[in-house]
């Protein structure tokens, strides 16, 4: 049998070897020496009267067992001279002058042993020639490089054997007639029948064979350590495990959260034995046929880097990898050969690098999720080959360029997240050809341009963000036919004029936030918004008074109307529905007048309350006090007067007070204060006008903030 003096090597590093057993190599390496047995086998082949006749008249070699030929093949070895094609040294003896029983003359036998000092000088010789023999059979076990060497040399020169098994019993004793021309057999049939197994998954270097490498450690696990100890047929099943137990050892598999069976003698997909069923390994599936269709892992603490071995799974279909910010590096370029993949996510990890050509070519892609990495470079046009592809998420890294409309038209995409980018470029003609959207995330990049008439035919739309661009653009009125959309942001991107009447034709809007632009007019026609939660419209340009069609919403939660130019007073009768829904009311930094409406009173549900820096005036009503949701009241840079209501301590849940820079006066009622003890309420931050000399008594245990001061 052809074999390689590679095929010689051992990985010590998993098994449990005594310090006895093992032996250092000339290159610093260790190999598995079984003393014991050498040593045992030396005895036996000098000293046992079967063994001698074994090796005189020729011994059967079928009756030897694997192990046996393998320990003695070893034997012989050390017995040879290491040059080629030199005989093994044979120890020769005298032989002994037997003149038969009946001999009245004593033998050369009987007369040399006579004496017992030659006896004892005998026995001594006999002891030191076996001691030798046995150091001199370990050395050559030791010597493992000029071993492989020779192996190499005698393979080129002579005829490779053709069977593991030595034709006799090697011994130290001689042989009447020793071979010119010894054969070298591999240590194991089984070894060398998996390293040509292994030596077909690789062209050119192959890291199985290369040592110190995590392949190298797979292989060696797979031929000695696993339990499955799969026969050496089974060349698709022992690609698979070997390919997860590459990824085992890649990705710190000793100290994931959660292992289950991998390393064990368990099926990777699953069995029963003696009775009990066991499941495939943690995080995998696979088909009836055994072959792993799906690797999924989330927050598993996977560490280290994707392998490239995660292509030998070549059934898989399914590969989601995420929430484990220690699995860095690149997404390997040898996915490319995973065809039958249709969902692929490497989400919230650690990876870096562009994505790889190769991705372009899985065209049974479905579903693409890279997003939360450091990835870096462009999107390639040909992304347009996925033409199956309905998710491609990206969100969340590190990529640039422009979106070519090319890229995208060919695909019926439902999701497409970009967001969190540096994405350029306008954005109107990728628009254009996205009708089958359903979910679009483009926030946060540096787009340009306008918002196309176009975006009305995207009807099946029901989320849309295009916060932090920096669009020039007003909201067509074909906004309007959008009327799937729940969920619409677009936050500081540059939009400017009315917000158009047809947006209240959207009324499967939850949230709607366009908050940071330069909106002037919020049309009447919000009112049918009869679904909207969220209002988000502060740092605009609305001005006039608060248009009472807003509180007609019958669902709203939070309005955030700050920062704008609006004017006159807070209505004072507001729709009932606005009581019984509002619990966040933003209306501060505007130039709003009057006093503090009682309708105000009767938003029992009231969370949040901003009403600070305006112009309004008089004193806080006592109704206040019914507001005790209430958890933060800010009303400071106003002209507020009179007495702070002690009504204010029925709010036990408020957790900040800030009534500075207001005309109040008087002393800060106890039952108040009391609302700083942790046991009576949750006031953590209470700001007033306490400065002295100030119009305001407070407590130093109760006002946390006195002013004027240079920190108000």
């Amino acid at each position: 049998m052809e074999f390689d003096s590679r095929d010689l090597s051992r990985d010590i590093s998993s098994r449990d070897i005594s310090s006895r057993d093992i032996s250092t190599t000339d290159d610093g390496g260790s190999l598995e020496t079984p003393v014991d047995h050498v040593q045992a086998t030396l005895q036996h082949n000098m000293f046992s009267a079967e063994a001698q006749a074994e090796l005189e008249g020729g011994g059967d070699e079928e009756d030897f067992s694997f192990a046996e030929a393998s320990v003695t093949s070893s034997i012989t070895r050390g017995t040879m001279d290491r040059t080629e094609n030199t005989p093994p040294a044979v120890i020769t003896e005298s032989p002994s002058v037997d003149k038969g029983k009946d001999s009245d003359e004593p033998s050369v036998h009987d007369s040399f042993f006579a004496d017992p000092r030659r006896r004892r000088l005998a026995l001594l010789g006999a002891l030191l020639l076996g001691v030798a023999a046995a150091l001199i059979a370990t050395g050559v076990v030791i010597s493992q490089k000029n071993h492989s060497a020779a192996i190499e040399e005698r393979s080129k020169t002579s005829s490779p054997t053709t069977s593991m098994a030595p034709s006799v019993v090697p011994s130290l004793a001689p042989s009447a007639e020793p071979s010119s021309s010894p054969s070298w057999a591999p240590s194991s049939e089984r070894e060398s029948q998996m390293n040509a197994v292994f030596r077909s998954f690789y062209v050119g270097t192959n890291p199985a064979f290369v040592f110190d490498t995590i392949q190298f450690e797979a292989r060696m696990w797979i031929i000695y350590t696993d339990p499955k100890e799969l026969p050496v047929t089974d060349v698709l099943r022992i690609k698979q495990r070997y390919s997860l137990y590459v990824f085992y050892l890649s990705t710190g598999g000793a100290n994931w959260k959660n292992k289950g069976d991998w390393t064990t003698g368990i099926d990777e997909c699953g069995e029963i034995v003696n009775g009990v069923v066991y499941s495939e390994w943690f995080g995998l599936g696979c088909n009836d046929d055994n072959e792993v269709r799906a690797l999924a892992f989330d927050n598993n603490n996977l560490v280290g880097e994707i392998p490239p071995e995660i292509t030998f799974l070549g059934k898989l279909e399914n590969l989601i990898l995420k929430n484990d910010k220690g699995l860095v590096g690149r997404i390997p370029s040898s996915i490319v050969g995973n065809k039958e993949l249709r969902q692929l996510g490497f989400y919230n990890n650690g990876l870096t690098g562009s994505i790889p050509e190769g991705i372009y070519d899985l065209i049974h892609l479905v579903y693409l999720n890279l997003s939360d990495n450091q990835l870096t470079g462009f999107l390639s046009q040909k992304i347009g080959q996925l033409v199956k592809l309905r998710k491609l998420i990206l969100d969340n890294n590190k990529l640039e360029g422009a979106i070519h409309p090319l890229q995208l038209r060919k695909l019926d995409l439902t999701f497409l997240g970009l967001s969190k980018n540096k994405f350029s470029g306008n954005v109107t003609e990728p628009l254009r050809f996205l009708s089958t959207l359903e979910y679009c995330y483009l926030n946060d990049n540096e787009f340009v341009g306008s918002l196309p008439s176009e975006i009305g035919l995207m009807t099946q739309l029901k989320s849309l963000t295009l916060d932090g661009n920096q669009f020039d653009t007003k909201i067509p009125k074909e906004f309007g036919k959008l009327t799937q959309l729940s969920f619409f942001t677009a936050s500081n991107a540059g939009i400017h004029g009315d917000l158009p009447v047809e947006i209240g034709a959207m009324t499967d809007l939850r949230t709607l936030n366009l908050a940071g632009n330069k909106i002037s007019k919020i049309p009447p026609s919000v009112a049918n918004l009869n679904n909207l939660k969220y209002f988000y419209f502060y740092q605009n340009e609305v001005a006039g008074e608060i248009p009472l069609e807003i509180f007609g919403m019958e669902k709203l939660e939070v309005l955030f109307l700050s920062s704008n130019k609006l004017s006159g007073e807070i209505p004072a009768d507001l729709p009932n529905q606005t009581y019984d829904s509002i619990k966040q009311l933003y209306l501060s930094d505007n130039q709003l007048i009057g006093t503090f409406p009682t309708s105000i009173c009767k938003m029992e549900k009231l969370e949040v309350l901003f009403l600070d820096t305006n112009r309004l005036s008089g004193p806080l009503p006592s109704c206040i006090g019914d507001l005790t949701n209430l958890q933060q009241f800010y009303a400071f840079g106003n002209q507020f007067d009179g007495e702070i209501p002690v009504s204010i301590s029925n709010m036990t849940k408020l957790e900040s007070l800030g009534l500075e820079a207001n005309n109040f006066e008087g002393v800060v009622h106890s039952d108040i204060c009391a609302l700083r003890d942790t046991n009576n309420g949750n006031l953590k931050e209470f700001w007033s006008d306490c400065k002295s000399p100030g119009k305001v008594v407070c407590a130093s245990d109760c006002c946390t903030q006195c002013c004027p001061d240079d920190a108000c």
